[in-house]
């Protein structure tokens, strides 16, 4: 089951056409943590990931816990955008690339992204 719907997300992520850059897109960060919930470092990751919210392309941005039992991430950082631009932006800005360095490879055992693209 994984890997199909890892398949389908980078089928997606791919097949997405270019014309789509005036839409709004919702970015799904899905993902497990090394860490107990509750714990010390938990709660660094937590608070530390709040600097992704100030990157100036987001018009949206949480971190939620996932509810059920049948899906395999725990987690989600939810991205909105304005539009494929602002992905790109938040992609190259600093504040992800130090994110992504410092805080999310050290504390993260798995994960999958998805990108929602209104029809």
């Amino acid at each position: 089951m994984r890997n199909k719907i890892a398949l389908i997300t980078v089928l997606f992520l791919i097949l997405v056409p270019v014309s789509l850059s005036g839409q709004s897109i919702t970015r799904l960060v899905f993902f497990n943590l090394q860490h107990e919930a509750g714990t010390p470092e938990a709660d660094t990751f937590f608070e530390n990931t709040m600097v992704l919210g100030e990157i100036p392309s987001l018009s949206g941005f949480a971190v939620e816990k996932v509810e059920g039992k049948n899906f395999e991430y725990e987690y989600v950082v939810r991205l909105e955008f304005r539009d494929r631009q602002g992905v790109q932006e938040y992609v190259d800005h600093r504040i992800h690339k130090d994110y992504l360095e410092k805080v999310w490879k050290e504390n993260i055992s798995g994960g999958m992204l998805i990108d929602l693209v209104g029809l």
